[in-house]
């Protein structure tokens, strides 16, 4: 295994050699450098695997550093240099973004590798003023562009000697890992993505990637790896409107993974992501249900058609709606049991029958409580069938598309409060 060491440089506070003040460093697992006054130097010292190293700096770091060979002297091997602007105009600090950004790829860097790294371990040690931010937003950046294009991002750490925190009867800095804050912010785009848009598939990736990371947890591992699947299949389900499977297996499968101890303690690290996960675990209780055709069935339909609509999966919802208004009218009129999905019998001769009491009610015994289902059922057939069918015959605009579903979410939601309670 090869790793890419990219380290920004920054002129040193002291005017003469050697520019920093030298110590020694320590690693989280308790390794001590040799002293020295350059963090890139201990960083070759702990992690043998390092196998190229590339100095980000300006013209004057060039000048101080790199053309008299004291770089060079220090670190102990060779390295290729970056040079960065200063950062004072807008244009600048795009430059620094960019040139920051081609040496996180992993693509090999021509004239130093020949191939792609391994790993990459970006420090900001010694970075000056705004590069060590510019440096993560473009890490950030890169990270989630890779994803993009169906790469697995590189592996990255991010590492930081605390100088300023160091032992000063021993003279030894740690080295600070800040992986997890980019490791955090991955999580929550990935959440955002699935409690906005209803995708999992970078919470699936992300939990999967972790769980390699974590091979000698095994609890942890097993609980990411169980976690990822359960975010994948609840994911599909809605979707895919799954109705019985949401409210019968995957939203609760994906409840108790996220409650799962083992789960629970490795989140216990990052503790940012305890706000989304308690707005999933909030929105899959409203998911539950022993059987789809009830009343708990039915409080539970007019939860995912919202929850569809809002995460813009706008054909689920249409089908949840109008499928949902031939189940609420079978709990009227006392037959939701023949119109529970089965897959030993077929249901699709008892739904018929049911909807075509909806088509007619002229004489029904229950026409009063089934009326109101009927009207919203013709009123959303339209657009039920434009969604559906692709906006094939007379197509309206998809604003108004939109804002009629929205109005139909609202109108069986309230209809579905209404009838059990009268009933």
């Amino acid at each position: 295994m090869t790793t890419r060491l990219v380290s920004v440089l920054g002129l040193g506070p002291h005017a003469e050699p050697p520019h920093y003040a030298a110590t020694a460093y320590q690693s989280s697992d308790g390794l001590t450098t040799s002293i020295t006054p350059l963090v890139q130097r201990a960083l070759v010292e702990l992690e043998p695997e390092i196998g190229s190293v590339v100095l980000l700096g300006t013209s004057e770091v060039k000048t101080r550093w790199i053309d008299t060979g004291l770089a060079r002297s220090v670190i102990g091997r060779d390295f290729g240099f970056t040079s960065l602007p200063a950062g004072a105009t807008s244009d600048e600090r795009w430059q620094i973004f960019h040139k920051v950004a081609r040496v996180l790829r992993a693509d090999p860097i021509d004239d130093l590798e020949d191939v792609e790294p391994d790993a990459i371990t970006f420090d900001v040690t010694h970075g000056y003023r705004l590069q060590p931010m510019l440096g993560l937003a473009a890490l950030a950046y890169v990270r989630s562009d890779e994803a993009r294009d169906g790469f697995d991002p590189t592996p990255v750490r991010v590492t930081y000697g605390a100088y300023e925190a160091r032992d000063v009867v021993t003279n030894v800095a740690p080295i600070w890992d800040l992986t997890e804050l980019i490791v955090a912010a991955e999580w929550n785009a990935a959440f955002d993505a699935f409690l906005r848009y209803g995708r999992a598939d970078e919470v699936h990736r992300l939990a999967f990637d972790t769980a390699r990371t974590h091979r000698r947890d095994p609890p942890s591992s097993k609980a990411l790896e169980a976690f990822a699947k359960a975010a994948r299949r609840f994911a599909d389900d809605a979707a895919l409107a799954r109705t019985s499977s949401i409210f019968q297996t995957s939203a609760e499968a994906l409840r108790r993974a996220i409650s799962h101890p083992d789960l629970q303690g490795w989140l216990a690290r990052l503790p940012v992501l305890a706000s989304p996960l308690e707005t999933l675990s909030l929105r899959l209780r409203r998911l539950r249900s022993a059987t789809v055709v009830s009343r708990e069935g039915l409080l539970a339909q007019a939860a995912l058609a919202r929850a569809q609509f809002e995460t813009g999966q706008f054909a689920s919802a249409a089908v949840a709606i109008r499928e949902g208004l031939t189940d609420l009218a079978a709990v009227v009129i006392g037959e939701g049991s023949t119109l529970e999905p089965d897959l030993r019998r077929p249901t699709h001769q008892a739904r018929d029958a049911v909807e075509a009491r909806l088509k007619k009610l002229e004489g029904d015994p229950q026409r009063s409580a089934l009326r109101p289902i009927g009207e919203l059922r013709h009123r959303f057939k339209r657009v039920r069938n434009d969604i559906l069918h692709g906006g094939r015959d007379r197509p309206r605009a998809a604003p108004d598309i939109r804002e009629e579903l929205r109005r139909a979410v609202d109108e069986f939601s309230h209809l579905i409060e209404r009838l059990l309670r009268s009933g």
